[in-house]
Formats: C-alpha cells, sequence, structure tokens
C-alpha cells in the first residue's frame, strides 16, 4: 500500500481528531543524518543506530539489519503516571530469526513496563506485554503470522481497567492470546528509556524496513485504528481552499503589490516542503 508521505519537515495538523494525544510522530522522512525528528511537536526526537536510510514505495524509511539497530528517544517520563497509550509502527520484517523489537520502556524482560515486539518462539507472532501498579497482563501473542518481506501495520493499545488490545493492518487481532485481561492502575516509567525497535538490553533490534511510528497518550479506538491505516499521513494534510471556504473562492489579503493568499503555503502541500 502506497501513500503520499509528508516533505520533510512535516507540520502536524493540530485540529485533525488524530492528533489528540499525539505525543511522538517518526515518519523517517529526513534527507540524512542519524536523527530522527518527532513531527508531533513534543520535541521527542530519537537517535537512530546501527540503522540505514532507504526510499521505497512508502516513501523515504530506515532499515536495520543488526541485532541493535535502534532509535532512543530523547525523553524518559512521557507516559509515566499514565492510565493510557497507543503505539503504532509500519513495517517491513526481513527475517524473524529472533525476537525483533517494535516499541519498549526498558528491557525485555517481564516486569518492564511496555514491550511490543514480534515474537520468535516456535510460530512467529506479533507480541505485547504491560506492567501497571496494579498487575500485569503477561505476555500475548496474535494469531496472526508475521512473515519475512510483508508489511505490516501493527499497534498496541491500553487503557487502565480494559484490555491490552493489538491491531493488524487496521483490524482488532482476536484470534490468539489478545485482548488480555482488563488490567487497572497506572504505568511507572521513571527511570525508563524509550526505544522504537529494540529493547534497552542487548540484542532484538529489528531486521528490516521501518516507515512510521507513532505514540500517543491515550487509548485510540478501533475505528481510528482502522483509519489511520488506510491513511497514515492525514494527521498532516492541512484542508484546501475549497474545503477551508466553503467552495468559494480563497480570500487574499489588499497590499500595495500583488494580492497575497491569506492561507499558509504549506497548506497546499500537505503540511511538507516543496522540494
Amino acid at each position: 500500500m502506497a501513500w503520499f508521505k509528508p516533505g520533510y519537515p512535516a507540520s502536524l495538523n493540530v485540529a485533525h481528531p488524530h492528533a489528540r494525544g499525539l505525543i511522538c510522530a517518526m515518519l523517517f522522512n529526513e534527507p540524512n543524518g542519524t536523527q530522527a525528528v518527532d513531527a508531533s511537536g513534543r520535541g521527542l526526537h530519537g537517535t537512530i543506530t546501527n540503522m540505514s536510510r532507504i526510499t521505497g514505495a512508502e516513501g523515504y524509511g530506515l532499515e536495520g539489519t543488526t541485532t541493535n539497530a535502534e532509535i532512543e528517544l530523547d525523553g524518559d517520563l512521557i507516559l509515566d503516571g499514565g492510565t493510557e497509550f497507543t503505539a503504532l509502527v509500519c513495517v517491513t520484517p526481513d527475517a524473524i530469526t529472533a525476537d525483533r523489537g517494535l516499541f519498549y520502556t526498558d528491557g525485555h524482560a517481564g516486569g518492564e513496563p511496555i514491550l511490543f515486539w514480534l515474537d520468535n518462539a516456535g510460530t512467529d507472532h506479533i507480541a505485547g506485554l504491560i506492567n501497571t501498579s496494579a498487575g500485569t497482563t503477561g505476555a500475548d501473542y496474535t494469531s496472526y503470522v508475521p512473515s519475512s518481506g510483508v508489511q505490516v501495520t501493527t499497534a498496541l493499545t491500553w487503557r487502565s481497567g480494559e484490555p491490552m488490545r493489538c491491531y493488524v493492518d487496521g483490524v482488532e487481532d482476536t484470534g490468539g492470546g489478545f485482548p488480555s485481561a482488563s488490567l487497572g492502575g497506572t504505568l511507572d516509567t521513571s527511570g525508563s528509556t524509550y526505544k522504537w525497535f529494540k529493547p534497552e538490553t542487548s540484542g532484538k533490534g529489528f531486521d528490516g524496513k521501518v516507515w512510521y511510528a507513532f505514540l500517543w497518550e491515550r487509548c485510540l479506538g478501533a475505528n481510528e485504528i482502522a483509519s489511520l491505516y488506510h491513511d497514515p499521513y492525514q494527521m498532516f494534510r492541512f484542508p484546501d481552499f475549497l474545503t477551508a471556504y466553503g467552495g468559494g473562492a480563497p480570500p487574499v489579503t489588499a497590499t500595495a503589490g500583488p494580492l497575497v493568499n491569506s492561507v499558509p503555503l504549506k497548506s497546499l502541500v500537505g503540511g511538507g516542503l516543496v522540494s
């Protein structure tokens, strides 16, 4: 599935409903460098290690080829004390010869706050585990089996008092161990190291291509997850003239020189810049 990925730097349309609670949005559309820029406006940029920049049908992305491929975020308290979250990624695994990370708040251990990974215990699955002040969900596994070279979009969600849920390509996976039993409490991530695609401990880095990674401090609903699967970059577009002004001509500002539209140029190019 191909989409129009915003140019760099992207601008978030904060009025878009899916932008509510978005605290990290990585599009991997930077032209170069080792920084993954957070397009949410919250400043949770990441440091890229052992991943190279690539282009594909989905636009710019990153590829990891070692067990220590990762993106470490510049912040450790973004979900501390929280009662809900959503982590959503789009990836194309090259190989699942070992557990491969998607999102972690620390190491790959049962007592850590959030674990989200591709599991390699016998039959491959997508897996998740959450620990809160009230207890643990334990590890749960999808019925979906990820395959080498097959792109997949997956999301892990939780709200206090409700189950942990996993979505695959916009649809909730309920044929395996998900949803978990309901779990209350709050997240304790004080002192945690947040990483996309690898835990804090050595190994389990992602082997394959990654196209985008989003994190919310709220639990998205099934309709929102489905909407984002079909159009993941909708939060980075702005209304065009006809939509914004009811089909009429756009307003203009009179000046001593040529007329200048009062709508920013970035409205016309999906929040990105024209190159």
